[in-house]
Order: structure tokens, then sequence, then C-alpha cells
């Protein structure tokens, strides 16, 4: 049941969805009116239906027939005829004022899940506006579109309409427009108003739980990995108002001409370089049992792994490299979301192995499909000295047809040798196949201790 009330009472606005009891309606006081609520009749377009475009043309013949028998009376029916709908689809343009608002409680919506969506609708006009039907358009992945059917709004109230909507794809998809639609009394014709334009929702990718301990270099067999060697962590700025001139860096200042202070950071934590080859031409599979889906879901659970406990990231894909924020420590929050968006796009490799390099030091994570991994080695494979770089090659025929995806359950057998799997020094190489879990792929890459039944470690 849609909830009424008053509009312009900050009273009655809902804060965190709670339910809302229905208040005596009240007019507007004209104020409100020259505040910007303007009613979206511009918005609105109206047309003949099947009835109508068939009067039309009924007329339109019998104005014929009568001019050509001589009957005045037969004529003017058809005038009668033709004139109607014409008549309706210029007065269906006079729509009733209403503005409307539409609040979502997650705008960014994790993978399977939920987030309540509420519509507003308000009539900050001085006319009532009658019953009407209401479609809010929604992306295909978020459920489809959602009918509503908007009750008799007096001058100065609201309406309040809460639906659910739920994730089942990663991306970005759009909720709206919420269109109303309004026809004449003799069904001839349609009027639709846009009461308000489409707003995106983002729905991140899907995440595995993956265990927080890893085998990589660092502090031991059970940590996290650690900074490379010879970071620094003294950095420096330019002078500010207010800086001790003790700090004064006089090589830096000499060099830039202008004074450069010394900042003197808290050391840097353990950080990780995610890489996604999103290449068009490297990925098989479509829709969620895709391989470039597979390499995002891995990202998408390695850096939530990582980032809990406390692991700075750096991630590298075309959007950040397009956004010039690959070579900058992201939050959780910004890696998830780059990666939920993330397209497959032209020979996208290439452009990003020169990123890679300048993207900070750490350990790096990689999704790469087999058949750009020459490419990956030629321009990444020196870079890793520690021992504690991941590669994930992803053989990407098993993703065609009968390959599926498989989250949770138990580890599956290792497949055959990869032709062409490398014993990269430094890197610690894992094969996937369709139905292999990422959960499986980072126990096999990354976690100390026996090595599961089936599994060897290249």
């Amino acid at each position: 049941m849609p909830v009424r009330g008053p509009a312009g009472d900050a009273s009655t606005t809902p804060s965190k969805w709670p339910v809302m009891t229905p208040p005596a309606a009240v007019r507007t006081p004209r104020p409100l009116l020259r505040a910007g609520l303007r009613p979206w009749a511009a918005m609105a377009t109206s047309h003949l239906t099947a009835r109508g475009r068939a009067f039309t043309i009924a007329g339109g013949a019998t104005v014929v027939v009568g001019l050509v028998v001589e009957v005045p009376d037969v004529t003017r029916i058809g005038l009668l005829l033709f004139l109607l709908p014409a008549a309706l689809v210029l007065t269906g343009r006079r729509t009733p004022s209403l503005a409307a608002h539409r609040a979502v409680s997650m705008p960014l919506l994790p993978h399977d899940g939920a987030a309540q969506v509420e519509l507003r609708i308000t009539n900050p006009g001085w006319r009532t506006a009658p019953p009407a039907a209401a479609v809010e358009h929604l992306s295909p992945a978020l459920g489809g579109s959602h009918p509503l059917v908007l009750p008799t709004t007096e001058p100065g109230t609201w309406s309040s309409h809460a639906y659910l909507v739920r994730g089942t794809a990663r991306g970005r998809h759009t909720l709206g427009p919420l269109v109303l639609h309004r026809s004449d009394p003799f069904g001839l014709t349609r009027t639709d108003l846009e009461l308000l334009p489409a707003t995106d929702i983002v729905v991140l990718p899907r995440v595995e739980a993956l265990p927080g301990e890893t085998g990589l270099a660092g502090a031991g067999a059970r940590s996290l990995p650690s900074p490379t060697a010879g970071e620094n962590d003294v950095a420096t700025r330019p002078f500010r108002v207010g800086d001790d001139l003790r700090r004064v860096h006089w090589p830096a200042s000499a060099h830039h001409g202008h004074l450069i202070v010394r900042q003197e950071d808290h050391p840097v934590g353990p950080r990780a370089r995610l890489l996604l080859d999103a290449s068009w031409s490297a990925h098989r599979g479509t829709g969620p049992t895709s391989s470039f889906e597979w390499a995002v879901t891995a990202l998408a659970s390695v850096a939530t792994a990582l980032a809990t406990h406390g692991c700075g990231l750096h991630l590298v894909t075309a959007e950040t490299v397009r956004d010039d924020v690959a070579d900058r420590p992201l939050v959780l929050a910004t890696v998830l979301r780059y990666l939920a968006v993330a397209d497959l796009v032209d020979d996208d490799l290439g452009g990003l192995l020169p990123v890679l390099g300048r993207a900070g030091g750490g350990t790096t994570v990689a999704v790469v499909p087999d058949r750009d991994l020459a490419l990956f080695l030629a321009g990444a494979g020196t870079r890793s000295r520690a021992g504690d770089d991941v590669l994930l090659v992803l053989r990407t025929r098993t993703f065609d047809g009968a390959g599926r995806l498989s989250y949770g359950g138990p580890v599956p057998a290792a497949p055959a040798p990869l032709p062409g799997l490398p014993r990269t020094p430094g890197w610690r190489c894992v094969e996937v196949r369709a139905g292999t879990t990422v959960r499986a792929a980072w126990h096999h890459a990354a976690v100390p201790g026996p090595v599961p039944a089936g599994w060897s470690r290249r």
C-alpha cells in the first residue's frame, strides 16, 4: 500500500526506510512552486492507440464518402470521427503537476544482495491528480520493470511507493525512468509522462571467502605480503605556510627551484598489485560462466581477503588506467566498484604492463588468459623477485560450452598440465579451468601448509 502525506513536511521525511503513517493532507503554500518543484509536462508525449487510429481512418473515409454522395450528415459524422482523436491528443498533453523523487538504500549493491527503492510522488500544483498507472523501468539484471498504481493525489500531498531490487549480475544498471501512463475514457489516445529520469546503481562482483593467511613472502609463512625492500617511508612535498623550516629538504629545493619539505609518514604497510587482462580476443565463454567473469570474481575475492587484513591495493585494469588511478592506492570499495564495471576491450594487456611496473611495490596477483601468457611473461615476468607473486592462468578453451563455474564445494582434481606453462622464478603459476573455484586456486597458490590431494605446486 502506498504511503501518503503532506508535501514539504520535513518531520515526515523517512529516515532509513521506517514505516510511515499517512498524515492528513494539507495544502502546500504557494512559495513551494517557486522553490523549483515544477511539473514535468514538457516530457509528456501523447499518441493514438490502435482504436484511435481506427477511428481516424474510419472518419477520413466517411468524410470522403459523404463528399462523394453529397450527404452533409455523413460528412459531419466523418469529421466527428476524424477530429475526436486529434482533439484528445491535444488535450492529453495537459497532465497533472507531479514531481517525483527516488531514494535507494544501497547505491553499491553486493552480488545477490537486495536494496530497497522508495519513490515519492508529490503534487505541487493546484489541481487534483486522478489515479494513474505508472511503470518504473529497470534493467533485466534487476528483475525487469516494476508496475505502480498511483492513487488520487490532492494538491500539496505525496504518496510513497517502495520495492526491492536484487542484483543478479555485476555491472552498472539503471533504475528508471519512471513513466506515468494515462488514457482517455474512450481509449483512443495514450499519454506517457516521464516523472523521473533514470539513475544508476552498481552491482558489485561476486566475492568468495578466501583464507586470510598466506604463504607469500613477508614476515613469515603466515603473514601477508610485505613492502619491497628499499621503499621510502619519508616523502617530500612543496612547502606550505606554517611548516617547520627545519624540515626543509635543501637538495630537493635546489633541484625544483622552490622549497620542498620532508613529509614523514607512517611506515608503508603491505601492498598488492592486482592485474586484470580484459583482452576480448583472449577470453572465451559468455555470461557468468565465461573466463572473464571468473577473472573478475577472482580479483574481487583476493582484494577483499587482502584488504581485510590491512593490505593496500593497487588495481591495474583498462578502467583504472583510463582514469589515471592505476598507480595510486585504492580502498576496497573503489577496487570493487572498478571491477564491477570492468568490460572486455581490444588488446588490453599491452597497455597494462608498463603501468604495472609503476603501480608501487608488493605482491602482484595477475589473472591472464593462456592466449596472452607469452606476452605477459615477456613484459612482466622479470619483475618478480621476491617469490611472492601469483599468476592465475586461465585455460580458456575449457570455458567454451560445457564449462561451468562452481562456487564452493570440494577442491577439484588437478587438470592436465597446461602446455607452455613455465616454471618462472618468482611466480607461483596456477592453471585454472572451468569448474575450478577461486578458493581452490588461491589455496593452491598462496596458502601455506599441505597442498590438497590431486594438486601440485609449480
